[in-house]
């Protein structure tokens, strides 16, 4: 049965939070709804800490349409802090937006930084144990960094960093899509060479290709 609670009461407590990040146009489809006169779910909330256990894109859209101290429906549960984040799993991935595999291995670290075990980790992000160990494996570095698809050639490997650095602002794509994309903008003949912006990202790729094609030769 669900409650009425302000959100200002409300705890968004990131680490419980199995998502790397907020996806800001889910928030914005939500308040569109709400504009709409929609109505959305009940948020899944801890009764003791009153920390968000599922709900924190509706949260967001609800303090972004109503403002900070409207009343929401939610639904209590009770938890420590173990049965609470595999909580945040099952309902995070039964349903909203999918959680990448990016997601995947940050629950890992974070459920056994708990003490949940591997196998339950698996039960709750929907996954046999064989399929979550070798998606651990493919995408973590030698350090326990998690490695996106853009620099995968880094699993298993130690890295700078700078690739660390580069590692988290990547996008996510393939390398070559990238590279690619590049390529085909400059044969198109399609670049924006009255774009300043543009033409100065160009030279800085033309001398970092110099000097990395100097020191391969």
């Amino acid at each position: 049965m669900s409650e009425l609670i302000q959100t200002g009461l409300l705890v968004r407590d990131e680490r419980m939070y199995p998502r790397d990040k907020i996806v800001m146009q889910n928030i914005t489809d939500m308040v569109r709804a709400l504009k709409a006169g929609k109505q959305l779910p009940p948020l899944i909330v801890d009764r003791t800490s009153l920390r968000i256990i599922d709900g924190f894109h509706r949260f967001e859209a609800h303090t972004k349409f109503h403002g900070p101290d409207v009343e929401i429906e939610v639904e209590f549960e009770e938890h420590d802090d173990a049965s609470l984040f595999v909580r945040a799993m099952e309902t995070n991935v039964s349903h909203g937006v999918k959680l990448s595999q990016f997601d995947k291995i940050k629950c890992v670290q974070k459920g056994e930084s708990l003490g949940i075990t591997r196998d339950v980790i698996a039960d709750a992000l929907a996954m046999t144990r064989e399929l979550l160990d070798g998606t651990v494996e493919r995408k973590t570095a030698v350090d326990g960094e998690v490695i996106k698809r853009t620099v995968g050639h880094f699993a298993g490997k130690p890295m700078n960093p700078k690739q660390k650095a580069y590692n988290q602002r990547a996008g996510g794509m393939d390398q070559k899509y990238y590279i690619d994309q590049v390529t085909s903008l400059l044969e198109s003949d399609s670049i924006n060479w009255e774009n300043e912006n543009v033409v100065e990202s160009l030279g800085h790729l033309r001398q970092a290709l110099e000097e990395k094609m100097a020191l391969s030769t």
